[in-house]
């Protein structure tokens, strides 16, 4: 027999003045968490992990800098990968539900992303991978 579980997601974007730690200690304040710088996406953008109902939560500007004078801010919700979640997993999109309620604790303005800035994210984040790792060797194998 399969077994079958449940989890939760999100992703979610907003624009802001405010610097990544500034903001970032906000969130985490209204979600309960405390988040840590972890690394950088794509080598270059740092970003801040906390954790939260079973999931990573990471929280970043992209793309990279500021465009018109405001960061556009990402932040996502992910499955833990070492939980025991079964070969079945129904993802459950809470994006609405943690946009709203960020708004609504005065944490900015959140949505839920187009697909359009989803594939231009994406779009981006390859050109950045084309320039930071075309020189290594394996990369003409990706």
């Amino acid at each position: 027999m399969k077994s079958f579980t449940q989890s939760l997601v999100f992703s979610i974007r907003s624009r802001s003045e405010e610097e990544l730690d500034n903001l970032g200690a906000k969130i985490g304040d209204v979600l309960g968490i405390h988040l840590i710088r972890a690394g950088y996406a794509s080598g270059v953008s740092p970003y801040l992990e906390g954790e939260l109902w079973g999931m990573i939560i990471q929280f970043g500007a992209w793309p990279l800098g500021k465009q018109d004078g405001v960061y556009i801010y990402q932040l996502h919700g992910v499955p833990r990968t070492d939980l025991p979640l079964g070969e079945t997993t129904e993802q459950i999109d809470i994006s609405d539900y943690i946009a709203a309620f960020l708004e609504l604790s005065g944490v900015g303005v959140w949505y839920k992303p187009t697909q359009e800035e989803i594939f231009e994210e994406m779009r981006i984040a390859e050109e950045i991978d084309v320039v930071l790792y075309e020189d290594q060797p394996g990369f003409d194998m990706l």
